[in-house]
C-alpha cells in the first residue's frame, strides 16, 4: 500500500511540474511571439509530457538477447553516411559520430564526453553534434543513422512536437539542417 501511495504521489508531482512547465511555455509564447493556444492543446501537451517522462524514466532490465542490428549499408554514390550513438555509465556520457563514404571507407570518427543526462537526451545531443560536424565539413549530401527511433522520428515528423526532454535539442538539429 505504501509503494502504491508513493507512486501516486510521484505521478501527481510529475503532473504538477508538467502543468507549471506548460504555463511557463504559454507565458513565453504570448510574451515573445504573441501567439496563443487552446486549453485542449495545453492539456494534451501536459498529458504527453507526463507519459513521455514515465516511459523515459521507467527502469527495466536489459534483454537477455540484445537486438542485433542489421549489417551496415553504404549510402548512395557521392553521399556520406554518418552514424551516431551515445553510451552511458553511472557517471559519464560519451557520444560518438562515425562518417563513411559510399564505398564504406572511413572519413572520420569523433567522440567526446558530455555532461550526465538521460539516454534520450544523450542520443539527441549526438545527432545535433553530427549535424554540426557535417555542416562544418561542408558535406551537402549526408544521411544520418542512429538507434534512437524517438530522436529520428522527432526530426522527421512535423505533426507533433518532440518529446519535451529533447525539444530544444531537436529544434537546434532542425535549425542546423
Amino acid at each position: 500500500m505504501a509503494l502504491s501511495q508513493s507512486l501516486d504521489q510521484w505521478k501527481v508531482s510529475l503532473t504538477m511540474a508538467a502543468i507549471l512547465e506548460e504555463i511557463w511555455r504559454l507565458r513565453n509564447s504570448k510574451l515573445h511571439s504573441n501567439s496563443s493556444t487552446t486549453l485542449t492543446n495545453s492539456i494534451q501537451l501536459v498529458r504527453r509530457y507526463v507519459q513521455d517522462f514515465i516511459e523515459v524514466s521507467s527502469l527495466s532490465s536489459p534483454p537477455l538477447f540484445p537486438h542485433v542490428s542489421p549489417r551496415w549499408s553504404p549510402p548512395p554514390p557521392r553521399w556520406i553516411k554518418i552514424n551516431v550513438d551515445a553510451a552511458l555509465s553511472s557517471s559519464k556520457v560519451a557520444i560518438a559520430v562515425v562518417a563513411r563514404d559510399f564505398c564504406g571507407s572511413l572519413c572520420n570518427v569523433w567522440a567526446r564526453l558530455i555532461s550526465l543526462r538521460s539516454p534520450l537526451q544523450a542520443e539527441a545531443e549526438a545527432l545535433l553534434w553530427a549535424m554540426q560536424i557535417a555542416k562544418r565539413e561542408g558535406w551537402q549530401q549526408v544521411l544520418f543513422e542512429g538507434d534512437s527511433k524517438i530522436c529520428f522520428d522527432a526530426v522527421s515528423s512535423t505533426n507533433s512536437p518532440p518529446n519535451w526532454a529533447i525539444q530544444s535539442t531537436i529544434s537546434n538539429v532542425l535549425d542546423c539542417a
